[in-house]
């Protein structure tokens, strides 16, 4: 699935993750109105980024261009700047960006989960995420069972791993065949305590 189906899927099995703000419109007035909707200044500023329309059986869309902007008009500006460097079949959507100080990535295959965390900020672990760095823990364990195998730095602690069996158990009741499609989960912790999800990929 892509991206913005991935955040939609997201939200419809009640785990915590973004609300995006979709900009289809490349006229200048219908912008600035979409904008105008739902802009706050938000202390750690807004994540642009860019998608197709949501598709479940689509592909993720890549490495697409993304910004960040801290202001109404440094917003608008960026959002015509992307829209220049995508094609029409692309939208660029908003949302909040997120003080992350952890995160990792879950992989649920079967009777197996296996977690992959580490330390650091959202281009620390964005870098992680695409592969670009390692994680600085493991963790493995079974759907159903409340035994963990650790290995690395201590990096989840004792309430990333119950968000965590959260996550697993609602994925498993909602996608039950994810027991022969493997699924890879994006999450973080962030600086004010909350738990959040980035994004779901299928496998085939």
């Amino acid at each position: 699935m892509n991206k913005l189906a991935s955040i939609l899927y997201l939200r419809k099995i009640g785990l915590p993750t973004i609300f995006p703000r979709v900009i289809i419109s490349h006229e200048t007035e219908k912008v600035l109105e979409i904008v105008n909707s739902f802009y706050y200044d938000y202390s750690n500023g807004w994540v642009l980024r860019c998608a197709r329309l949501p598709n479940m059986d689509d592909r993720t869309e890549g490495l697409l261009p993304w910004d960040i902007a801290h202001s109404k008009q440094e917003l608008i500006t960026k959002i015509f700047k992307l829209q220049k460097k995508i094609d029409n079949k692309y939208y660029v959507f908003c949302h909040e960006a997120k003080h992350m100080i952890r995160g990792g990535m879950m992989l649920i295959e079967g009777n197996r989960v296996i977690i992959e965390a580490g330390f650091g900020d959202r281009y620390e672990l964005s870098a992680m995420f695409r592969g670009k760095s390692d994680p600085e823990q493991r963790v493995t364990f079974k759907p159903g069972m409340f035994s963990f195998k650790k290995s690395g730095k201590k990096v989840l602690t004792t309430d990333d791993l119950y968000e965590l069996r959260i996550v697993e158990r609602r994925f498993n009741w909602n996608y039950l065949s994810a027991l022969t499609n493997p699924a890879i989960i994006e999450f973080s912790r962030l600086k004010k305590g909350g738990f959040y999800v980035h994004d779901i990929k299928i496998l085939e």
